[in-house]
């Protein structure tokens, strides 16, 4: 059964699941790229673990994503208690935040078969 008070109608843009949803685009939420690009690097596991699953979420709009972040999957494979920041696994949580930042739009699908 609809729920008239939880409906919307009519409108040009919606935020769902993290992500704003238009006719013409779907972003991720600036308000969720803020936060991902606040993390700060953590000396354990479970830090750059939680960092990949966040970054992963909005994968789609992360050119090369698994090559930026091939390092950062490397680590979290590692089964080691503390995690040791050389420059590459550091250059790879930097790109990866900065690529979110400069996230490229995404077309809906309908409008990709349309295209002439």
């Amino acid at each position: 059964m609809i729920n008239p008070a939880q409906c919307q109608f009519g409108l040009e843009a919606l935020n769902f699941l993290g992500h704003k949803i238009s006719r013409e685009e779907a972003t991720p939420l600036p308000s969720k790229v803020e936060a991902i690009q606040k993390i700060p690097r953590s000396n354990t596991t479970k830090g750059p673990q939680e960092f990949v699953g966040m970054i992963n979420f909005y994968h789609r709009f992360i050119s090369s994503a698994a090559q930026i972040m091939q390092p950062l999957f490397a680590q979290k494979a590692d089964k080691a208690k503390d995690v040791t920041w050389d420059e590459e696994l550091a250059e790879a949580f930097l790109k990866a935040k900065e690529t979110l930042v400069d996230a490229a739009l995404l077309a809906h699908p309908i409008q990709i078969l349309q295209r002439p």
